[in-house]
């Protein structure tokens, strides 16, 4: 059912989710073309593949949020499933046991992946 909170409140929301679908996009594109390639060979592939493929499902969402308004139908239930696939993303990657960036004899950042790649 679609939202029938007052204009003012939708267009808050809609500002909100555009700015954090922006900061994943960015987060995304860091990830795929510095971080997972600097990773090939030193985690497990397996890993690296979960990744990507969790990556794709994010952005389908964030396509959709961004070409729909917070009065459509299922907006609201889109930024809960988005939100919980990066929480579930973010665990996996930072599982003290598995995740890929504990597989990495240094830590990762920007800079050090910059200095592997």
């Amino acid at each position: 059912m679609p939202s029938s909170k007052p204009p003012e409140a939708q267009a808050k929301k809609q500002a909100l989710v555009e700015k954090i679908c922006t900061e994943l996009s960015a987060h995304t594109v860091i990830e795929e073309e510095i971080i997972y390639p600097a990773c090939r060979g030193k985690v497990e592939e397996d890993l690296l593949n979960e990744g990507y493929v969790e990556h794709d499902g994010s952005k389908v969402l964030i396509a959709e949020l961004i070409a729909s308004a917070p009065n459509e139908e299922f907006y609201d239930a889109k930024v809960k499933v988005l939100s919980e696939q990066i929480e579930h993303h973010v665990h996996e990657e930072e599982k003290l046991a598995e995740g890929i960036f504990s597989k990495r004899k240094r830590p990762v950042s920007i800079w050090t992946s910059l200095e592997i790649g």
